[in-house]
């Protein structure tokens, strides 16, 4: 992108988050505050702190989804407007609300839950704020500054926590925004976690780890391909010396039958001469008996 392109964004940037404030301002000139100004006022703040703070929070999961990365120059931006609302959320209830009454203040924070919560948002996004210039950036150093804007994830917690406990009944708009941030939170945790898997992964000590298993697969396909070689000739020769049996026992049934064809024909042959040749050899030996 430019930096033409990059200042037209900004300035719409800026237009389109202090388009809210002015549109309040227009209502308090021409009197159309509701019924109930304060309340009116600081809901409206409110609203728009959790929205602009979401709206920061949602350039990350944009450019891990979809890979538009863009806009995420603008995310100190509009991180600092949703803390600048956040401080007009909490001046009209300093201001106007409480009259600067710190007893009273003090005892609310202590009493009610959604105000705790409310302080704590609003208390954890001051260093954030403070810390958001690139002078700082570079006092703290890139890690710690990171570190110390992850705060920013129980800002917005505390947040939804606080409009959650402050709704009335029935409305559904703080459990909306809630839902978002779970989104928001749910798709930079598997981002982290997917992350840290990939850097153990392709981390040194498991390299070689993975090497090791390597040689060792190896060694087994080498064992393995050799045990089945082996299996591979015993099988042929338990096939050859099955063959060469059968071969034996058909050259032997052929020879034992041979044997049984001439036995049964020489037995066939006396049997056919029979009659006639027994009384053949009986004549002659009563010839031979005769005293003539």
């Amino acid at each position: 992108m430019t930096r033409r392109g990059r200042a037209a964004l900004k300035a719409g940037v800026w237009i389109g988050c202090l388009s809210p404030l002015l549109a309040l301002l227009y209502r308090y000139w021409t009197n159309d505050l509701t019924a109930n100004p304060v309340s009116f006022l600081t809901n409206t703040l409110g609203d728009w702190t959790l929205r602009l703070l979401l709206t920061s929070l949602a350039l990350t999961p944009l450019r891990i989804l979809f890979g538009i990365g863009w806009p995420m120059p603008l995310r100190r931006l509009v991180g600092l407007f949703a803390f600048f609302y956040a401080s007009l959320h909490f001046a009209v209830w300093l201001v106007i609300d409480q009259f600067f009454d710190w007893p009273a203040l003090l005892a609310d924070i202590l009493k009610r839950p959604f105000v705790t919560a409310g302080m704590c948002a609003l208390t954890l996004l001051v260093p954030l704020a403070v810390t958001s210039t690139a002078g700082m950036v570079k006092r703290l150093g890139a890690r710690a500054w990171t570190r110390l804007h992850r705060l920013v994830y129980v800002s917005a917690v505390l947040g939804a926590v606080h409009f959650i406990w402050l709704a009335k009944v029935g409305r559904v708009t703080p459990y909306s925004y809630a839902g978002i941030l779970a989104l928001l939170l749910g798709i930079r945790a598997v981002d982290g976690v997917r992350r840290l898997l990939r850097r153990r992964w392709n981390s040194p000590s498991h390299l070689k780890g993975d090497t090791r298993m390597r040689t060792s697969l190896r060694e087994w396909a080498r064992e393995l391909v050799v045990l089945a070689g082996w299996l591979s000739a015993q099988h042929d020769g338990r096939h050859e010396d099955a063959g060469q049996g059968d071969d034996v026992r058909r050259c032997g049934d052929g020879h034992g039958q041979r044997h049984v064809d001439r036995q049964g024909d020489a037995a066939g042959y006396g049997h056919d001469a029979g009659p006639g040749h027994g009384e053949a050899m009986s004549q002659g030996a009563a010839d031979t008996r005769r005293p003539w």
